[in-house]
């Protein structure tokens, strides 16, 4: 899936998508936003979940 992310033959490791979406959580929590828009799917992925 990364591949659909970077589209330039780049070499894209999980843990790199990992570690941008820990960096994204944690701006969000900075914004005061405490519900969790980004779920982890075991074995899949990251989904985004829209605020209510």
């Amino acid at each position: 899936m990364p591949e659909l992310a970077y589209n330039n033959n780049r070499d894209i490791s999980d843990r790199a998508i990992a570690s941008h979406i820990k960096n994204i959580r944690k701006k969000i929590r900075k914004i005061n936003i405490e519900q969790n828009v980004i779920e982890t799917i075991y074995g899949a992925g990251f989904r985004f979940i829209a605020l209510n």
